[in-house]
């Protein structure tokens, strides 16, 4: 039986800090559906 898989991992960092992280993996995120989006459709 495959052991339990969390879907979060807690790491205790500070709130302003992972707001950061994640505005810049939205960044990024946006950015290449960006460059991808016109070329997939193509």
């Amino acid at each position: 039986m495959p052991a339990k898989m969390d879907s979060q991992v807690c790491q205790n960092y500070h709130r302003d800090c992972e707001a950061a992280v994640n505005r810049m993996v939205n960044m990024e995120m946006f950015a290449s559906a960006i460059v991808w989006g016109p070329l997939l459709y193509a």
